[in-house]
């Protein structure tokens, strides 16, 4: 068992190690407060509580240099334990194989600087409780803060989402991001700026429950979003878009919801602001009551950018 709290009158750290081991108590297992430099090469991060939590809101880490191979937090039987993953107000990179988070809380969370990370296999797992937070998220900091994340797989299980955009300036490049019950992405915030390249962005939705793949909302800076197959279920919308200022490219957007009642819409605009289709197929499941493109916003206020739009029935 390992727990730290690192002060300010540490400069630098450099540690390599086998194993972080805190799983017997809900601590952080790494928990540096403030320095000039944190470089980290481990194995396994194991935690009951937190793995990581990196500088504070009035004092970043100009230079962190994470090398992990896994991190897995929490324990499934408590609902009584929060913590996120790896908690970052911090400058430099990340490079870790695969994140679990079992708790009540983020498997990423960043606050403040700009981080590049390459991490394979995000997984957020929590189904106690009715307070589940997305698996990566960019909320809670200063409003600036940027990340560059390069993943194989987001996986969100019993929980909010996968990829949660609220501030700051997000950059998501990788094949698979997943939601069982929810929405894969939710993007929002006014001066939120983005861009997200995916194979595919899924979420798979519940019998009696709407999940739109891709939740938009209120920001004025355009967003790109380029994804070969985007799946959502029911009447919500595979992508629910709501004043916001996006571009769509090269999808392939597929509600899978199959049923006579309710409708099965492929992209539900409620806002004002402008869309771009670009190369956009759109498939309803439902093909009687089912609407490619539903509009529900002020009327004659929408802007739709048409550049190819392929769609299997009439809009």
């Amino acid at each position: 068992m390992y727990d730290k709290f690192w002060k300010k009158e540490y400069e630098e750290l450099k540690i390599e190690c086998d194993l972080f081991d805190t799983s017997t108590g809900n601590t952080v297992a790494i928990n540096i407060n403030s320095a000039a430099k944190f470089h980290l090469n481990c194995n396994s991060i194991l935690s009951k509580g937190p793995a990581l939590f990196l500088g504070n809101s009035g004092d970043i880490i100009e230079d962190i240099n994470l090398n992990i191979d896994k991190v897995e937090t929490g324990d499934p039987s408590s609902s009584s334990i929060s913590g996120t993953s790896i908690v970052t107000y911090s400058n430099g990179f990340i490079k870790i194989n695969e994140i679990i988070c079992k708790n009540r809380g983020h498997c990423l969370l960043h606050r403040k600087g700009e981080i590049t990370a390459k991490i394979k296999k995000i997984t957020s797992k929590y189904s106690i409780g009715s307070l589940r937070l997305s698996a990566v998220a960019l909320i809670q900091g200063d409003q600036v803060q940027k990340l560059i994340l390069y993943f194989d797989e987001i996986n969100s299980i019993d929980s909010y989402g996968g990829i949660e955009l609220g501030q700051g300036t997000g950059i998501f490049i990788g094949r698979k991001i997943f939601s069982n019950i929810n929405s894969a992405v939710h993007i929002v915030g006014a001066n939120t700026k983005g861009y997200i390249k995916c194979n595919e962005i899924i979420s798979q939705g519940e019998e009696n429950i709407s999940a739109a793949a891709l939740d938009l909302g209120n920001f004025t800076s355009q967003i790109t979003i380029m994804a070969n197959y985007i799946y959502g279920y029911r009447d919500g919308g595979v992508i629910f878009i709501n004043d916001a200022n996006v571009q769509l490219k090269n999808a392939k957007i597929i509600n899978t919801y199959s049923g006579s009642s309710p409708s099965s819409v492929g992209i539900f605009i409620a806002g004002n602001k402008i869309i771009s289709l670009i190369n956009v197929k759109i498939v309803t499941g439902e093909l009687t009551n089912g609407r490619t493109i539903y509009y529900a916003g002020p009327e004659e206020s929408i802007d739709v950018k048409n550049y190819g739009l392929f769609v299997n029935k009439a809009i």
